[in-house]
């Protein structure tokens, strides 16, 4: 028996369809299995690629880094030689290398150097964690054979349970570290 032929010639036109939005994946597992049952071999079997890959794109990434850190070592040197030489140069000479100083500090301040790639974290506290999406644009696993991060969770180190940080995966919404200003450790899309 032969499958029906189509009742349209033409594929079906996707213009004047909503595009819908590509939200990250967050995919939260729990295996708990008694001992001896090769937990850790097969959380390795899963884990080592993406510590390779890790691996990969630190070597990767380890040149623009430290090129980066250079130049921004350099501009900050540079800003601050200048501002020295504003401070001891004479009245008529002053006003044009504060200038020139204030326009190097500016650009040693935007320079960014970026940090070094990381895919996943284990026994992490949950400020670690909001720091470390933050850092890594955030995308980040949180990995182990073993179930530390619920202890960490609960309140291991900080005496209360604290999860902000794992409950804010959907996207668009913020995410900051408590006690640091949000600029410095916030990210809208965790």
């Amino acid at each position: 028996m032969q499958p029906p032929e189509p009742m349209w010639e033409e594929p079906i036109p996707l213009s004047g369809r909503r595009e819908l939005p590509a939200f990250p994946a967050h995919v939260y597992v729990v295996c708990a299995l008694p001992p001896a049952n090769r937990k850790s071999a097969v959380f390795a079997l899963l884990a080592d690629p993406l510590y390779e890959a890790e691996k990969k794109l630190q070597v990767t990434m380890a040149p623009a880094i430290v090129e980066a850190a250079m130049t921004a070592r350099l501009a900050k040197e540079a800003a601050d030689n200048a501002a020295a030489k504003a401070a001891k140069a004479d009245r008529e000479k002053r006003e044009d290398l504060i200038a020139e100083a204030i326009g190097l500090a500016q650009t040693a301040e935007v320079l960014a150097v970026p940090v070094e790639p990381l895919l996943l974290a284990d026994d992490s506290t949950s400020e670690t964690v909001t720091s470390l999406i933050a850092e890594q644009g955030g995308r980040l696993a949180v990995m182990s054979a073993e179930g530390g991060i619920f202890d960490i969770i609960a309140g291991r180190y900080s005496g209360a349970p604290n999860m902000e940080v794992f409950l804010k995966g959907p996207p668009n919404t913020a995410s900051g570290s408590p006690g640091r200003p949000a600029a410095s450790t916030s990210t809208t899309r965790p």
